[in-house]
Parts: C-alpha cells; sequence; structure tokens
C-alpha cells in the first residue's frame, strides 16, 4: 500500500488507484493514521528525478521540486522514477523503516546523469541508494555494474554512500580517485584538482601512484601528477556552508547526528540514554527546522524527544 500512497502523494495515481486508497484509507482508522504518516514523511523530504540512459541530465528546475506542506508541487515534464529520501533506523539485528518509492534498477548495469546549472544546488538518490547533493556547475554521472559502483564528478559534492560490501564505490574526477570504506564524505573536483573531506567513515583516496586512507575530520588534495597530500580538515560545518541546511544520513550513530545538527544547525542535542546513542538513522532532509528535523528522526526511531529550553533531549 505505501506504493499507492506515493503514487498518489506524487500525482501520478489514476482515478481507480485513488478510489482503492480513499477505500483503504476509511476501512480502519489505523489506515488512515499510516497514511498521515507516510505523508508527514514526505512533506519533510524532498523529492527528485533521475533520467534514464540516453537522456539529457536535467537542470535543478527539472530536477529538484519540493513536498512541502502549503505548498503546490509542480508536475516534471520529464519521464523517468521519483524518488525520495526515507529514513531508516537500526535497531540492533534489525531495522524498521520505510522506502517510499522505487529508484532506477541500474544494478544489473546502467547510467545516470546529473548536472546543474550557474546559482543551483540539486540533491538526488541514486540507483543503490547512495545521496548526492550537488553544488553550482556540477556535473556527475553515475554507473552500476553488478561488480562496482562508479561515480564521475566534475565539480563538488556531497556524498552518502549507501553500504554495499559486495559493490565498491569508487569516486573518478580529473585530480584523483576515492575508494569509499565508509560513508558521508565531500568531493571539490575541480580544473584537474581534487580536495576530499571525510565527515564519517573512511575514505582512500588515489593519485599518481599513492594510496592513503583518510578518516573523520581528514582531508586530502591531489591532482593527477601529485600524491595526495593529507592534512586535518578544517572546520566541517564551514567546509559544508555551501550545502545550506542539506543533511543527509546513511547508517549514521543518533550520537554523531545529535553532534551534528549541534555543529551546523545550532540545536543542542542531549541523548539521555547511551544505548540510544548507538541507533543508526538512514536519510536525508532540506528546509527544515532542526527541531522538525529531530522530531522525524525520534519519531522513526521510536524515541521521546522532549524541548527544554532551547535543548532537546532524547529518551526512550
Amino acid at each position: 500500500m505505501d506504493e499507492l500512497i506515493t503514487l498518489s502523494l506524487q500525482g501520478r495515481s489514476t482515478a481507480r488507484q485513488e478510489e482503492e486508497l480513499q477505500r483503504w484509507r476509511s476501512a480502519s482508522p489505523l489506515h488512515e493514521v499510516h497514511y498521515q504518516e507516510v505523508r508527514d514523511v514526505w512533506l519533510l523530504t524532498a523529492g527528485e528525478w533521475a533520467i534514464p540512459p540516453g537522456g539529457r541530465p536535467p537542470t535543478l528546475t527539472e530536477l529538484e521540486w519540493r513536498a512541502r506542506s502549503g505548498r503546490s508541487r509542480p508536475r516534471s515534464r520529464l519521464t523517468g522514477w521519483a524518488t525520495a529520501a526515507a529514513l531508516v533506523v537500526g535497531l540492533g539485528l534489525g531495522t524498521l523503516g520505510s522506502g517510499w518509492f522505487a529508484s532506477p534498477d541500474l544494478d544489473g548495469g546502467g547510467v545516470v546523469e546529473l548536472r546543474t546549472g550557474p546559482g543551483e544546488l540539486a540533491s538526488a538518490t541514486l540507483p543503490d541508494g547512495t545521496v548526492v547533493r550537488l553544488a553550482p556547475g556540477t556535473v556527475i554521472r553515475a554507473e552500476s555494474t553488478p561488480y562496482q559502483r562508479e561515480l564521475r564528478v566534475d565539480g563538488q559534492v556531497f556524498l552518502a554512500v549507501a553500504s554495499d560490501s559486495t559493490r565498491p564505490f569508487r569516486v573518478v574526477t580529473d585530480g584523483g580517485e576515492a575508494r569509499v570504506l565508509g560513508t558521508r564524505f565531500e568531493v571539490d573536483a575541480r580544473a584537474g584538482a581534487m580536495r576530499l573531506a571525510v565527515v564519517e567513515g573512511s575514505v582512500a583516496v588515489s593519485s599518481a601512484g599513492r594510496t592513503v586512507e583518510l578518516g573523520p575530520g581528514d582531508q586530502a588534495s591531489s591532482t593527477a601528477e601529485r600524491r595526495p597530500e593529507v592534512a586535518p580538515a578544517a572546520e566541517i560545518s564551514h567546509l559544508l556552508h555551501w550545502m545550506g541546511d542539506f543533511m543527509a544520513f546513511e547508517r549514521t550513530p543518533l550520537r554523531e547526528v545529535a553532534r551534528e545538527v549541534r555543529n551546523r544547525l545550532g540545536l543542542e542535542v542531549i541523548i539521555t540514554d547511551p544505548e540510544l546513542a548507538e541507533r543508526t538513522v538512514s536519510g536525508w532532509f532540506s528546509d527544515e527546522s532542526p527541531e522538525a528535523l529531530m522530531q522525524v528522526v525520534c519519531r522513526a526511531a521510536a524515541v521521546t524527544c522532549r524541548s527544554d529550553g532551547g535543548v532537546l533531549r532524547i529518551g526512550p
């Protein structure tokens, strides 16, 4: 039923499907509660279109449209698949959460190309589940095979890479390459040079015959002729200032979510139960207040959020 709900929210359902959805919602109060929960997450996420092989890469105007309460959602004239971020919270060995859209099935092989024009920002979910934020004037080309994932970058991006131990994720630029061993990092690749800064996890950077491994807070710069030079990253929140209030998590512990919300958005978040701090969250947000973001995180994690004098406290 989630698929039908998202078709309706997206404006792509048929009249018959709308009738089926209305009957289902009326059949039980629990059905209506579930519908509203799906709709709430939809309203707190951004939608985007991915272009099938051979299609023209879209600009932001075509790529990114917002699903916000009280704001209309223009229909895209593109043909393709709509995708949106969903929260997934890891609870020990299990997970809870739902995916609201199907993305292009390119796991067996295929290419997606996206670009932004001057002054445009865009967010997209790649077919493997990786979330990417594109700075203005950026072009990316994502290629997937049964054995590996590769992203060609010309410009500046932030990535929250979906974990897949069977298919390594490789970033290729004119100034060097990176093999992703972890999750979240920023790449700035322009004029034959590359700078990469790690927010969470680890990344191996290669150029000129040398490979170095970076951890959280590290950055490396390189060119095709110069080996990677590693140094502590400047304040990460300053490096990511270009993204605005966009945030993306990929199996990120709640303690890290709380730290990033504090550093980037200025909201103090305290987790009162140490066990809760290790639960992991996957999802992405844009144009939301820190309080609204954390309310969705808490709701998905089945924890309580309580505001106390400008501080948000998370408990069982």
